[in-house]
């Protein structure tokens, strides 16, 4: 399906912006035809409730400027931008006779000639001022400063998967990341105490708290998966050009020994619930062992945190303690 550059929700539509989208076009169908789309952008009960600071060490971040309970929206904005994870601009016949590394440059440079001529040209001066403003990480590797920021700044968008087929699903050339104003400050930790989702009706991302964030606490997220151990999530972070000092990176051993036993036990927890070859108090115990785990190493944005209340949701019910189950 053919990429599209294009605006959402219309210009002069809704008072809460828009965004300036290269999407393909069948996932333009897909938001425009979302029941109940455009809808406002929510809004916090007390706006704002962050602040952008220097944070030692990291540049500019998020802090919190008042006690915020777990799950409570601290932003919700439309992106500047949205663009595929990569462009393919480049006639692969072309590529005979390069290195691999040659034709990357090659592939980032068309692809800054690509965004500046269809998209960033036009753009609105406030908003190219307000992008131009974010940091980027790749300043070294061929990238122009367009296709840096977008690569720096960019968070994915897997609610917008759905209107792909099959294995375009997985083609980084038309899975979506939007790049923010506000939310691009957001900082990485892999013990983070923030979270992200795109909502589609109202085109923006909504950040929340996983856990009670206390006032001047900065405000965090995840740029890589969690689950993986602390080699793979340290590579993973190369390209934002900055080394992770949180617990987790700094006692690998550790926590990557942590995480691998929370993995077995889950395993063991979830056949023991479905073979029924213990009492549910043994598996009860088994799942509150999962969670009480999960949420010491800080990896409440984790699959397997989720997995983990999931389990103690249902056993609780199981046993008819339905108090327990809704607390968790």
């Amino acid at each position: 399906d053919q990429l599209i550059a294009t605006v959402i929700p219309r210009v002069g539509v809704e008072r809460d912006g828009y965004t300036e989208c290269i999407i393909p076009n069948i996932v333009r169908k897909r938001i425009l035809t979302t029941p109940g789309f455009p809808a406002p952008v929510p809004r916090s009960a007390v706006d704002p409730v962050y602040k952008i600071v220097q944070v030692p060490g990291k540049g500019l971040g998020m802090a919190a400027t008042r006690d915020i309970e777990a799950r409570g929206l601290v932003l919700a904005e439309r992106p500047l931008k949205i663009t595929p994870m990569a462009l393919r601009c480049y006639n692969m016949a072309k590529k005979e006779g390069l290195t691999n590394n040659d034709f990357m440059i090659v592939e980032l440079q068309e692809s800054e000639r690509f965004l500046e001529k269809f998209s960033f040209s036009l753009m609105d001066a406030g908003k190219k001022k307000a992008f131009f403003a974010l940091h980027n990480a790749h300043t070294k590797d061929g990238s122009g400063p367009i296709v840096g920021r977008l690569r720096t700044n960019g968070f994915g968008i897997p609610e917008l998967k759905d209107a792909l087929d099959g294995e375009d699903r997985d083609d980084l050339a038309k899975t979506l990341k939007g790049t923010c104003e506000v939310g691009s400050r957001f900082n990485h930790i892999c013990e983070p105490n923030s979270t992200w989702e795109f909502d589609v009706r109202a085109f923006s991302f909504l950040f929340f708290t996983t856990r009670d964030v206390k006032a001047g606490e900065e405000l965090t997220v995840t740029y890589c998966a969690l689950s993986i151990p602390t080699a793979e999530r340290n590579k993973a972070l190369d390209p934002y050009a900055f080394k992770c000092t949180c617990p987790r990176c700094l006692d690998p051993s550790s926590s990557d020994k942590t995480t691998t036993t929370l993995s077995a036990i889950l395993r063991a927890t979830t056949a023991a619930l479905l073979q029924n070859h213990r009492s549910a108090e043994s598996v009860l115990q088994m799942a509150l062992r999962c969670y009480d785990m999960a949420e010491k190493e800080g990896l409440k944005n984790d699959e397997r945190f989720l997995a983990s209340v999931e389990l103690v949701v249902v056993v609780y019910q199981m046993i008819g303690d339905l108090e327990n189950a809704v607390t968790y």
